[in-house]
């Protein structure tokens, strides 16, 4: 199959995947953006026996704590789609496709184990910059993806 041939006529599974993927790294996006745009002070900043008190710092460090929970399950969607996806025999037999998978793939782990670090130690702010990027995702742009 040729470089310019489009993923999503490639086949059915691997269509379905990929339009997964690119959805849930829009939704995973938009939480890190979501986390980021919280205050410091409402954070990991106190010791979880000391949060302060006051109605909107409980209040906010709990919704905090809820997108950073949705987050975590995106990031398990997504490494459950990548796994899908690299499983394709479409993908298999492409190389720089299953390259590109298989980085996003390592990204989702790293930041799956991240979190995991982060909530055994305590936690800490995530800037919206950190892992899941798109870059390099122009090697196997839809339109122009290896099939």
């Amino acid at each position: 199959m040729s470089f310019r041939s489009n993923p999503l006529s490639a086949s059915p599974t691997r269509a379905l995947t990929l339009q997964q993927y690119l959805l849930l790294h829009s939704e995973h996006e938009s939480l890190r953006l979501s986390l980021a745009a919280y205050p410091i002070d409402t954070l990991s900043s106190y010791p979880a026996t000391t949060y302060p008190s006051t109605p909107y710092s409980v209040a906010t460090a709990a919704a905090y704590d809820a997108d950073a929970r949705k987050l975590h399950d995106v990031n398990q969607q997504i490494k459950s789609a990548l796994t899908e996806l690299l499983n394709c025999e479409s993908v298999r037999g492409d190389r720089l496709y299953r390259a590109w998978v298989q980085r996003r793939l390592m990204e989702a782990e790293m930041e799956l184990k991240e979190g995991r670090r982060m909530s055994a130690g305590g936690g800490r702010r995530m800037s919206a910059g950190d892992g899941g990027s798109m870059e390099g995702f122009g090697e196997v742009r839809v339109e122009e993806a290896r099939a």
